[in-house]
């Protein structure tokens, strides 16, 4: 997995979320918000979007959504690999 750089990812989602609520969408501002920053940012490092998903079906446990996964794969199949997860809360 590519190295992320954490300050850098609070910051591109500070900024982000700031701007949501100087244009007066604070009420949009919520856990299911953070992931677009996060993906942007992670496409910033040359991350293929076809390598992003968001709302991945959890393999364990039944019903249940992981906000954001990066796989080491663009195909939607199950040979891909899971190389990173994040759960907003």
């Amino acid at each position: 997995m590519m190295g992320v750089d954490f300050d850098k990812l609070i910051h591109s989602v500070t900024y982000y979320l700031s701007y949501q609520d100087k244009i007066g969408r604070s009420f949009m501002i919520d856990e299911s918000s953070l992931k677009y920053p996060v993906a942007d940012y992670l496409t910033s490092l040359e991350m293929p979007l076809a390598n992003i998903q968001l709302e991945f079906s959890h393999p364990d446990l039944w019903k249940r959504q992981i906000d954001l996964i990066t796989t080491d794969q663009p195909d939607r199949n199950f040979l891909q690999k899971i190389e990173s997860a994040y759960e907003f809360k």
